[in-house]
C-alpha cells in the first residue's frame, strides 16, 4: 500500500488503537461515465465526466486497441473458408482464434450467461445487452444493439463452416486515470428463446428477429423469453508495453498490412 497511500489519502495504522465498527472504511463505488462508438463494438467507461478524463497514456492505449480491432476486421473479412464464403465479424470461432493465439490479449474468464427480457423491439435489445455487460444505461435505447443481435441471429442462419455467432466488445476502462483494456466476446448458441411465464416454462419458443421486429410497447403478457450466452473476457496488453512500440497506424500502409496478414493466419 505504501507507494499508493499519496493517492488514497490513508495514514499509517496506529497498532494501539482499535477502529469501531462505525468508524471502519467500507467501498463506495465511483460514479461512471459511459459512452459508445457508433456500432457498439467500442465502450468508453471513465470515472471523470467528458474529454478532460482524457490523458495522453489513455489516448495512446485505445488507440492501439482502435488499430487492432481494424486490422482484426479486415483479417475477418478477406478470409475465405473452403466452402468460399467469406469470414464474418459475427463468428465467435473467429474472433476467439485471434484473440487466443494473439500474443496481445490473455483470457482471465469464460462463463454462462442467460440473459432474459418480457420487451420487445429495441428494449429488448437494450435489456439484453445489460444484462450481458454486467452495467446500467441511462439511455432509453442503445441504438446499436438492435442490429447487433439481428447480425447475431442472422449469422446463425448462414450455411457455412464458421461455428457459432457472436460479437465482440472493447471496454476502454479509465479508472481515476489508470488505463485498461479488456475485449468481451459473446457468443449465441441459438436464437430461438425459451419462454417463461411465473417462472414455469411454457411451450413454444420466439426467435430474437421475431421479437426485435415487434412494436414497443407490444404485449408480452407476462413471458420471459431466455436465451443462453457465453462469455469470454480478455485482457489486453499493449503492445508499446511490451516492445516499446505501438501498432503501426493504418495510414503507414506496409507495416499495417503486416499486421492484417499476421492476424489473418490466425482466423481459422
Amino acid at each position: 500500500m505504501g507507494m499508493f497511500s499519496w493517492l488514497f489519502g490513508s495514514k499509517p495504522k496506529q497498532p494501539e488503537l482499535q477502529q469501531s465498527a462505525s468508524n471502519r472504511s467500507s467501498y463506495t463505488p465511483l460514479q461512471k461515465y459511459y459512452a459508445f462508438n457508433e456500432t457498439g463494438n467500442v465502450m468508453v467507461c471513465t470515472t471523470h465526466e467528458g474529454a478532460d478524463a482524457m490523458n495522453e497514456n489513455l489516448k495512446s492505449m485505445f488507440l492501439d486497441m482502435s488499430i487492432f480491432f481494424a486490422a482484426m476486421t479486415k483479417a475477418i473479412t478477406s478470409h475465405r473458408h473452403k466452402d468460399g464464403s467469406s469470414g464474418s465479424i459475427y463468428s465467435s470461432d473467429a474472433l476467439q482464434n485471434i484473440l487466443n493465439k494473439s500474443e496481445f490479449f490473455v483470457q482471465v474468464k469464460t462463463e454462462t450467461i442467460n440473459a432474459s427480457s418480457k420487451a420487445v423491439g429495441h428494449s429488448m435489445s437494450k435489456e439484453l445487452t445489460e444484462s450481458l455487460l454486467g452495467r446500467k444505461f441511462d439511455e432509453t435505447r442503445l441504438n446499436f444493439s438492435h442490429g447487433l443481435f439481428n447480425s447475431m441471429s442472422a449469422q446463425l442462419q448462414t450455411k457455412s463452416d464458421q461455428g457459432a455467432a457472436g460479437t465482440i466488445f472493447f471496454i476502454c476502462e479509465s479508472i481515476m486515470g489508470l488505463p485498461m483494456v479488456s475485449a468481451v466476446v459473446l457468443e449465441l448458441k441459438s436464437a430461438d428463446g425459451d419462454g417463461k411465464k411465473n417462472g414455469k416454462k411454457i411451450e413454444g419458443k420466439k426467435s430474437i428477429p421475431d421479437l426485435l421486429k415487434m412494436e414497443e410497447g407490444g404485449v408480452s403478457k407476462g413471458i420471459h423469453r431466455e436465451w443462453t450466452f457465453t462469455k469470454h473476457t480478455y485482457l489486453f496488453i499493449s503492445p508499446k508495453s511490451i516492445s516499446g512500440v505501438n501498432f503501426p497506424d493504418p495510414g503507414d500502409d506496409a507495416e499495417y498490412q503486416t499486421l492484417v496478414s499476421s492476424l489473418k493466419q490466425n482466423v481459422a
